[in-house]
């Protein structure tokens, strides 16, 4: 394989008509095996892929009402409270806005960088799932669960994969050490929280979030007095090349440098607070109204003139910064330090600037003004002042072909066909009355050419998704058979109410280390140049072909054996026994050796092997075991539990080196 992109087009045919069954349109004589890789092509789009569980649980539903019930769940309130709540709202213990550098915090949680790691481990745990059984028979146990729990797990998976891909839209980058983790806490929020929500306010919401401001330099955006001063236009520019509108090609309502600069004066006076405190809360913004641009601007043919409140005081064009403080005298940390313990003055300290709401009078009218600018963008400005409605309809429909257009390349293949502009176009016709997401996604992942049988294994796994997703369809159960932390078996260092791993480093030690596999999955995928918030500039990471060539197919192969070889080694979990029931399922308890090797290769990978490597497979599940005990019989998939985990593990070494595996 390469990394080149082709300008192959996928030559499909469906329509946006609802799928009917499970393997109708693979004209396949198994019609199990056609219905399991249906079922398994909806998993691995809509989530990173599909244990037994999964695949149990959708052979009782249509196609049409897995995708329903996955999509309500992840957008459902019930009493006002979402099903699939976002993380930040009070999940992590830092999060009840205590300031950054609050020495009983630091104690708690660590300094920036485990509070870094811990955000990420809460989103890999979402996308890998809990993975959770009805009836759990092994400890450590999470407890009984629910269809219903089960349910929401697996919308949960769905919507923070979402999240996922929307991070790769509205990129940013994390700093090594940290960074302003409180920003980063928000931004992952807002990107749950709107992963299948409106688009338009999606985009008025990262606009404000803090590490955007910091990452594409809106924070340092100020307005001097200068009515002829150039801003900052990294923001204002990706908001529309990268974000809603596609690079500029000069089409009939495109933008110009002018729009740019104009809209890039809207994002002055806008701050990112970064390692100052206090903490911002979800939905706040720091404000400085004496660096922004209160002058008339023309904005796509739109001229209007904001006006701050009179009561604000704009003589003075001074620039707000926090103020380290020194060392904090009221540290009571024990032992020994490495953080640096300082005292900051927040930045609302400043005479000229304001924390709070979109109400808050400081923030309004500019907020106002933020909105209006983003209602022009959107093509559903409707006044008072004069504008050009064919323009609007022009913008309007631009915006909703190219997320449109994303959306498909996420979810059925990267290079569109002339049917597959077809499906664009009318999903764009759908998306542009209102900008929701979730009836968009709902319509294409339920229709005939979404299971087209030509896009299965069509998709390049990622290197993140690889590894999270083998975990997920090996059904390995999060804090049963893989920790979140370290300590996981140690009551000083493990609070079942805070799942977040976060390292209580003055507490006496008493039980051995868990398998930190967490770290080990991030080291690994790191290795690979992979993680969260870190992608290789504004446009995110390429994808696709991208991401393989001679070199990464080899590597990624053996780090996940490596992972499965050895992260699950703990002898106070039930793993063990757990993989010798998934053999005895998937195969129904056969003891012949090819019967059970080609089953499991049929659940991990969703292609067809050549009869050459079922052969390697068959050989690789054999392991070290004389041929006699198969020949004469004597060898069972309970003959002897440490022979039956090591031959699942060298099968499964096998499998994750095949290049059909990392097509989805």
């Amino acid at each position: 394989m390469d990394n080149t992109t082709t300008n192959f087009q996928c030559p499909l045919t469906g329509t946006l008509a609802v799928y009917a069954g499970w393997g109708d349109n693979q004209n396949d004589p198994d019609p199990d095996l056609a219905k399991l890789r249906d079922i398994q092509h909806l998993f691995n789009r809509m989530t990173l892929g599909a244990n037994r569980m999964d695949i149990e649980w959708a052979l009782s539903k249509t196609p049409e009402q897995v995708v329903d019930r996955l999509v309500d769940l992840a957008t459902e309130q019930i009493n006002g409270v979402f099903t699939i709540p976002g993380p930040g709202l009070d999940i992590h213990p830092w999060a009840d806005k205590r300031v950054y550098n609050d020495c009983e915090l630091i104690a708690q949680c660590g300094g920036g960088y485990q509070r870094s790691l811990a955000i990420k481990r809460e989103w890999m745990q979402g996308m890998i799932g809990g993975n959770h059984p009805l009836s759990p028979v092994y400890a450590p146990s999470n407890g009984a669960k629910t269809v219903a729990d089960q349910e929401i797990d697996r919308a949960k998976r769905f919507k923070y994969k979402m999240s996922w891909f929307w991070s790769n839209h509205f990129a940013v980058h994390e700093e090594t050490d940290g960074g302003d983790v409180c920003g980063l806490m928000w931004y992952k929020y807002t990107l749950v929280h709107n992963a299948l929500g409106n688009f338009k306010e999606f985009t008025k919401d990262i606009g404000l979030c803090q590490v955007m401001l910091s990452y594409l330099d809106a924070g340092v955006n100020r307005y001097t007095g200068d009515p002829n001063w150039i801003p900052n236009e990294n923001y204002g520019r990706e908001l529309m090349e990268l974000f809603t509108m596609g690079v500029a090609d000069g089409s009939p309502g495109d933008y110009t440098i002018n729009d740019i600069i104009e809209i890039s004066k809207v994002f002055s006076g806008w701050r990112s607070e970064g390692w100052a405190p206090p903490v911002q809360e979800y939905g706040q913004f720091i404000f400085q109204p004496n660096n922004h641009d209160w002058n008339t601007k023309t904005v796509f043919g739109v001229t209007y003139t904001p006006v701050p409140d009179p009561s604000i005081d704009l003589s003075n064009h001074q620039t707000a910064w926090s103020q380290n403080l020194g060392p904090d005298p009221s540290c009571t940390i024990p032992g020994p330090c490495y953080y640096t313990y300082d005292n900051w003055a927040p930045l609302t300290d400043h005479p000229h600037c304001f924390k709070g709401d979109k109400n808050d009078l400081e923030i309004k009218d500019a907020y106002a003004e933020y909105e209006k600018v983003h209602e022009i963008l959107f093509g559903d400005f409707t006044g008072p002042e004069a504008y050009n409605q064919a323009d609007m309809d022009v913008r309007k429909h631009r915006i909703a072909k190219f997320i449109c257009k994303k959306i498909y390349q996420q979810f059925v293949y990267k290079n569109v066909g002339a049917n597959g502009e077809v499906i664009i176009e009318n999903l764009a016709n759908q998306f542009k009355t209102n900008w929701e997401l979730a009836p968009i996604v709902r319509t294409l992942l339920k229709s005939q050419h979404f299971f087209e049988a030509k896009i299965r294994g069509a998709h390049i796994k990622s290197h993140l998704g690889s590894v999270l997703g083998v975990l997920t369809s090996m059904g390995a159960e999060f804090n049963s058979d893989y920790f979140v932390t370290n300590q996981f078996f140690d009551p000083n260092h493990y609070d079942p109410n805070d799942p977040f791993g976060y390292p209580k480093e003055y507490e006496p030690v008493v039980e051995p280390a868990t398998i930190p596999s967490y770290s080990h999955f991030r080291w690994r995928i790191g290795d690979l140049g992979h993680d969260f918030f870190t992608p290789p500039n504004v446009s995110g990471y390429p994808g696709h072909r991208a991401w393989i060539n001679e070199y990464s197919i080899l590597k990624l192969g053996n780090e996940i054996s490596e992972i499965i070889k050895h992260n699950f080694n703990d002898s106070r979990t039930s793993v063990p026994l757990k993989w010798r029931d998934f053999l005895v399922d998937v195969s129904n308890n056969s003891s012949d050796p090819e019967v059970i090797a080609t089953a499991v290769v049929k659940h991990f990978v969703i292609v067809d092997l050549k009869p050459e490597q079922i052969e390697r497979a068959v050989i690789a599940f054999k392991w070290t075991i004389p041929s006699n005990y198969f020949d004469d019989g004597i060898w069972s998939l309970n003959y002897n539990i440490s022979w039956t985990v090591n031959q699942y593990k060298s099968l499964m070494g096998f499998i994750v080196r095949q290049p059909e595996f990392f097509m989805s």
